[in-house]
């Protein structure tokens, strides 16, 4: 496994106000693009989104703030609570 991979850490967000399968690209490029970001799959029917992020390299709020900035919502800034899944 590369040092990239063995340093990643998933994240899993709630996101709401998708509101329809169109908008789980949008999130994903959003997502994609930012810093440090290895993978990122927005789930429309369960209103999330999982993200692989280098966590040296970006935070759990930036994640929030791109999918904010994607036209959708997340309860971050009121309850930032993320769905934290164990280092596998």
């Amino acid at each position: 496994m590369s040092s990239t991979k063995s340093n990643a850490v998933p994240i899993t967000f709630k996101v709401m106000g998708m509101s329809c399968i169109d908008c789980t690209p949008l999130i994903t490029d959003y997502l994609s693009a930012q810093p440090g970001v290895l993978e990122a799959a927005a789930d429309y029917e369960g209103g999330k989104v999982k993200v692989t992020y280098q966590p040296e390299r970006t935070s759990p709020e930036d994640l929030a703030r791109a999918i904010i900035a994607s036209g959708t919502s997340t309860d971050w800034k009121h309850e930032f609570n993320p769905i934290l899944e164990p280092a596998s």
